[in-house]
């Protein structure tokens, strides 16, 4: 039976409320890169494989050590954190218990209360700075924030909706970590625009809020695989488990689907013997880039011929409402292969 024919078979198979109930539940663990609840959903991910198929395993890397192309990142936790403007109005503008995306990944702990300044570059940055509302998510516009004395900073997404909450990450170096003495929280754009509108009135904007998280020495990281086949060429297909608490289109969409799919696959591996002659297919759960890096290292150490790979990244967009666009984006010229060639004709 051809690879069109099996995943018809799979997808006859499917149930949507089974793959929501893997979206739910994989979405309830904050998982930024270093922090405990990306080790718990990992292993939310092993258990789930094992009742399927003995082919499960889990490689164990280190933040400490990644591969030699990325910088190591400390440990981090977050219990909550918020931020309100107290003067001239009063407002909430973000906060944990509505998004976990309110506190900037790795944002350290503190409590502040100031009058906001807006700056977008580092040298615009008032030396009396109390807090710092800006755009800029470069760690070297926080770095100096806090050099000119800013007790928390601020962040939106000029290019986010207007009232979503954006995900940012600072992800600082074990040697950074001392120089983490600010908190970061993030605000709508709506909120920035509104901050900004009052500044250049010449109104003075005050804001108070707190941010509660844990730091901690660089945490292990775990890469998820599940095999189907005893070829000796392999066919990946890959996703990324990590990201914030309550979001799903990035990436719990794709590594629910792969997750669902693996459990699919494993009914008719075991009807049909077949399938699995010749190509190995292995599915793959990663923290995004230091898990994939770490384990094709790993793998090409261990002469492991990989014929290529299907990433499943943010697939869950309903583009009748977002507007946005599926790509399917193509292997280098270097890189071409039979396996592109097939994947294109099956899902053309």
């Amino acid at each position: 039976m051809s690879a069109s024919s099996l995943l018809k078979n799979v997808e006859s198979d499917a149930r949507p409320y089974e793959l929501v109930e893997l979206v739910t539940r994989l979405s309830s663990y904050h998982r930024i890169q270093g922090s405990r609840d990306l080790i718990k959903a990992g292993d939310f991910i092993r258990a789930s494989l094992e009742e399927l198929s003995k082919d499960v395993s889990v490689r164990v890397f280190n933040y400490a050590n990644p591969p030699r192309w990325l910088s190591p990142i400390i440990g981090w936790d977050l219990i909550d954190g918020e931020v309100r403007i107290t003067h001239p109005e009063k407002k909430m503008l973000s906060s944990v218990k509505k998004a976990f995306t309110s506190v900037a990944a790795h944002s350290p702990s503190g409590e502040f209360y100031g009058q906001v300044s807006y700056a977008e570059s580092e040298n615009l940055i008032p030396d009396d700075v109390e807090v710092l509302l800006t755009s800029n998510r470069s760690l070297d516009m926080y770095f100096e924030a806090v050099k000119r004395g800013a007790s928390a900073v601020l962040i939106y997404r000029r290019d986010a909706p207007s009232r979503g909450i954006p995900y940012v990450g600072l992800f600082p170096t074990p040697d950074e970590a001392h120089k983490m003495k600010a908190p970061v929280v993030c605000i709508p754009r709506r909120s920035a625009e509104r901050i900004k509108t009052l500044l250049n009135r010449g109104e003075k904007v005050v804001v108070e809020g707190f941010v509660k998280s844990i730091y901690s020495d660089p945490r292990e990281l775990k890469v998820v695989t599940a095999e189907f086949g005893n070829g000796e060429k392999e066919i990946h297909i890959t996703a990324h488990y990590c990201h914030p608490k309550g979001t799903v289109n990035d990436n719990v969409s794709g590594a629910a689907t792969s997750l669902y799919v693996a459990r699919l696959l494993s009914k008719h591996f075991e009807k049909t013997p077949r399938y699995s002659r010749g190509i190995k297919v292995r599915f793959v759960w990663v923290p995004e880039h230091y898990g994939s890096l770490a384990l094709v290292s790993r793998l090409l150490e261990e002469n492991v011929e990989i014929l290529g790979t299907l990433n499943l990244d943010m697939i869950g967009e309903k583009q009748t409402l977002t507007n946005s666009t599926l790509n399917f984006i193509r292997s280098p010229v270097l890189l071409l292969s039979e396996f592109e060639a097939h994947a294109f004709k099956i899902f053309k």
